[in-house]
């Protein structure tokens, strides 16, 4: 992805990175879930963070179901035919 001059990189997280390039734009989770209409991605990637969401250990709010609540948002972010890469731990 980096490769590609053209594709803007989009990174969202309950605390953003500081981007010192303008090909990768930051944003809250509480930035994107204000943006109207959401924005569409061609590859949504996802490691090893979304069995966080719910655990209120990063600004989030306490909920039993939050992984699975932010792996149904991810999955509308993905325009039709894209791809969703999602990473989760496995085993003990």
């Amino acid at each position: 992805l980096m490769g590609d001059p053209v594709l803007p990189i989009i990174t969202v997280d309950y605390n953003p990175p500081i981007s010192e390039t303008t090909r990768i734009r930051t944003m809250s989770v509480t930035e994107l879930q204000a943006l109207k209409p959401p924005p569409l991605v061609d590859v949504a990637i996802s490691y090893s963070s979304l069995e966080h969401d719910g655990l209120g250990r990063y600004g989030d709010r306490l909920h039993p179901n939050g992984d699975l609540v932010a792996m149904a948002h991810l999955s509308t972010l993905v325009k039709p035919g894209g791809l969703l890469l999602l990473g989760v731990p496995v085993g003990g």
